[in-house]
């Protein structure tokens, strides 16, 4: 779950990235055409920056669910989300 959680934060991270990216192309795009099919572009990877978004924010509820679990288990556990360890306070 860890490593998804990392991973989905990458994903986001590099897509947003591209949309920055892809707007500045749009900014500077001195052709009309080709500024549409830049724009194109830019919106689908606005939609996979919604998507890795909204996958991100689901497996933060699930890392929450788990540690309220791990609570429930046993009050002294808490667990350090850098490093993937689970210990007594």
């Amino acid at each position: 779950l860890l490593q998804s959680y990392f991973k989905q934060q990458n994903v986001v991270a590099s897509t947003t990235k591209q949309c920055d990216n892809l707007q500045n192309q749009i900014d500077s795009a001195g052709d009309e055409e080709d500024a549409f099919f830049i724009q194109n572009d830019l919106n689908l990877v606005k939609d996979n920056v919604m998507k890795a978004t909204c996958r991100l924010d689901d497996i933060e509820n699930d890392l929450k669910d788990v540690e309220r679990l791990l609570k429930i288990v046993n009050p002294k556990l808490s667990w350090d989300r850098e490093g993937g360890l689970i210990g007594t306070d």
